[in-house]
């Protein structure tokens, strides 16, 4: 037995029971067999990612099978994540999180990336339904590989969905993709978990403080969503590392501060 868990743009997902022992299970059928080949580039994708071990695995779903309906559509069976996207924080929290909860999410999210994009992986597709958190230990995790693009610039592959509101202007003008791509889109979702506006890059003031952000954390964001592909950042490895400067600077030493939702 299972139920409806949400409703992908190009899937539909169930919570399912493994027979076996009973653990909860997400499991992922494609609406349509013409996205057949979506599904299968997320399997794909995450295979590439998980084909060595590192820190960066727990922020990444993991794929126990694949399945195929009577009427030919795929489906991918992947262990249940206990968390909330950040759509559905920025319900909770419509005025948007302190910036200093941004941190631990921005750095975990870089830190996929940089796992991803050094292996030729990107995701391509970044946007607030696609970023899980849990507020109690911390953890992140990016969703929704069905759009990753492997080594572009070797197979020539091109983006293969654009979304409005979080996708950089390379898209639309169907330039090929770059790192800088993902980071634009990380960018913008950043600008809204703050409870800013993801189009316009217009940050709030901080929803635990009321005062403006720090100028340098406000910077910081905006070199994400510049227009220019080669403008804005480009190295999520180096992004993750000048963000702990950043924090260091701005609120000292690191400790854990609880998020409640």
């Amino acid at each position: 037995a299972s139920s409806v868990l949400t409703q992908g743009d190009l899937a539909t997902l169930y919570e399912g029971r493994r027979s076996r022992d009973g653990a909860r299970v997400v499991i992922k059928i494609a609406d349509d067999s013409a996205d057949n080949d979506l599904m299968q580039a997320e399997v794909s994708a995450l295979r590439i990612l998980r084909a060595e071990s590192s820190p960066q695995l727990k922020h990444l779903p993991v794929v126990l099978d694949q399945l195929q309906t009577r009427d030919g559509r795929l489906g991918t069976v992947l262990e249940f994540l206990d968390g909330l996207d950040l759509v559905q924080v920025r319900e909770r929290r419509p005025r948007g999180l302190p910036a200093h909860h941004l941190i631990w999410i921005m750095r975990r999210c870089l830190s996929v990336l940089g796992w991803a994009h050094a292996r030729g992986v990107l995701h391509g597709n970044l946007d607030p339904a696609h970023i899980l958190i849990r507020a109690q230990d911390h953890n992140v995790w990016v969703l929704d590989w069905c759009y990753a693009i492997v080594n572009p610039a070797r197979t020539g592959q091109g983006f293969r969905v654009l979304n409005e509101e979080y996708s950089p202007p390379e898209v639309a003008a169907r330039k090929p993709p770059l790192p800088s791509s993902d980071l634009f889109s990380l960018g913008r979702c950043m600008i809204y978990l703050l409870g800013g506006d993801p189009q316009t890059g217009e940050l709030p003031r901080d929803a635990e403080t009321g005062l403006a952000l720090d100028e340098r954390l406000q910077r910081f964001l905006k070199f994400f969503v510049l227009d220019s592909a080669l403008g804005r950042a480009q190295d999520a490895w180096e992004a993750y590392r000048f963000l702990d400067r950043l924090r260091q600077q701005i609120w000292g030493p690191h400790r854990f501060i609880e998020l409640v939702l």
